[in-house]
């Protein structure tokens, strides 16, 4: 049950929207993570893990990394966004969107196989839980394929924070195909990527995407 007030509100934001009478999907999305070349997320632990990873660096897993993480791909979740929209069988559903449930631990363990020069040092720290994980058998259930593994897009981010890519810079490393039909290279970051509401001619009204 939700109990903080992060949490709290996406309850009464789900309420809100049911109560609105307008068509929508709501994505009830793992921890995002991915590259953004200018203000990546370093407390999203993929995205701290890649960057130690980058620099040969020790990861430390506190209580040993028991903790369970949903996990998505930015690209992914803009993927969602826009086929679900699309369809007007999936009016007024609601999607858990995440594409990995893993452990931490099983998370440094990639990024050990990814760079074996990294250290992973299990600790004996507490943890305020064990987090939690999410089902995403109904997204699947729509045909929607996740296309970023987590593994891939971990050695992706890897190669980039060793190329120092930045905001002003070319990136000559992955063809743009790959992210085809996406606002790649122009994706600053998705806030608050919850709710997504779609109108009667079934056009997206709520991206809630930030470009820059």
């Amino acid at each position: 049950n939700a109990i903080l007030a992060y949490s709290t509100s996406k309850v009464q934001n789900e309420k809100d929207i049911k109560e609105s009478k307008k068509n929508y999907v709501i994505l009830r999305l793992g921890s995002v993570y991915g590259f953004s070349r200018d203000s990546t997320r370093i407390n999203i632990m993929p995205n701290l893990f890649s960057k130690i990873t980058s620099q040969n660096g020790t990861i430390k897993l506190f209580s040993g990394g028991r903790q369970h993480k949903s996990l998505v791909s930015v690209f992914d979740v803009v993927r969602a966004m826009k086929i679900l929209a699309e369809n007007n069988e999936n009016s007024k559903e609601i999607f858990h969107c995440s594409s990995d449930n893993a452990t931490v631990k099983e998370v440094a363990e990639i990024c050990k196989e990814i760079n074996n020069q990294v250290e992973l040092v299990e600790t004996e720290d507490e943890i305020p839980n064990l987090g939690y994980t999410i089902s995403n058998k109904k997204i699947l259930s729509t045909g929607f394929e996740f296309k970023y593994p987590l593994k891939e897009s971990l050695e992706e981010m890897k190669i980039k924070e060793n190329l120092g890519i930045k905001t002003d810079t070319e990136e000559p490393v992955f063809s743009k195909t790959r992210h085809e039909g996406l606002p790649y290279g122009r994706l600053k970051y998705i806030f608050y990527c919850f709710l997504l509401v779609v109108d009667g001619t079934n056009i997206p009204i709520l991206y809630v995407i930030i470009y820059y």
